[in-house]
């Protein structure tokens, strides 16, 4: 199976879980709490459904990371992780019950190489006419500082 057909599939399945838990009376607002849009709408997700979020995290060279770390986080606040997983073996990552209507990211980090990298999405919003979203690569680009030795 060749990336693209495992992407779409993630996909699809990715699509038929978040269908399943809209119809099975969960309610709740998704993974994004609800503090209104950056229009300050504080009504929830305005009756839109929950979606789902799918990607793929690389090196630098375009390879798959495998137990690469992704976070979804709000646009407003890059440092509280609203949901995190992490890739499977051939480098990819899926968020459902992602609640449209909010400005979000994925931030991905991982230890490459013995380098410890990090790569985002950029920010971007599900909507009612675009529930779900394939994010396509995240490329591990940025190089983070050494941590500090432990005491």
């Amino acid at each position: 199976m060749n990336m693209q057909t495992r992407r779409v599939a993630v996909l699809i399945v990715c699509l038929a879980v978040a269908v399943a838990v809209g119809f099975s009376g969960c309610g709740g607002g998704g993974l994004v709490p609800d503090y209104g849009d950056n229009n300050n709408n504080n009504n929830g997700n305005g009756g839109l459904a929950d979606g789902t979020i799918v990607g793929v995290v690389v090196n630098a060279s375009g390879a798959p990371v495998a137990s690469a770390t992704c976070q979804l986080v709000a646009a407003s606040d890059l440092t509280t992780p609203l949901a995190t997983t992490t890739t499977n073996a051939v480098g990819e990552f899926s968020f459902a019950s992602v609640a449209a209507n909010r400005d979000v990211q994925v931030i991905a980090q991982a230890v490459v190489s013995g380098r410890s990298l990090r790569g985002s999405s950029g920010t971007f919003r599900l909507t009612a006419t675009e529930p779900s979203l394939n994010l396509g690569n995240i490329t591990l680009n940025t190089e983070l500082p050494p941590s500090p030795p432990s005491l």
